[in-house]
C-alpha cells in the first residue's frame, strides 16, 4: 500500500476518533455510538453526492 498525504490524514483521523471514543467511554458507554454514526454519515453523504435524497416528502 502506498501511503500518500491523503492516506496519512485519514489514518490520523481514525486515531483521533478512536482516542476520543476511548477516553469519553470512561464517562458513559453511549460514546461507543460514535463508531456507528461515522459510517451512517458516510452513507448519507454518498447518497447525496450520487443524487439520492434521504428527505421525507410530505
Amino acid at each position: 500500500m502506498i501511503l500518500t498525504e491523503r492516506n496519512y490524514r485519514y489514518l490520523h483521523e481514525v486515531i483521533y476518533i478512536t482516542c476520543f471514543v476511548q477516553l469519553t467511554s470512561i464517562i458513559s458507554r453511549k460514546y461507543w455510538w460514535i463508531y456507528a454514526v461515522i459510517p451512517a454519515f458516510a452513507v448519507y453523504k454518498g447518497g447525496v453526492l450520487m443524487g439520492f435524497s434521504l428527505k421525507v416528502v410530505s
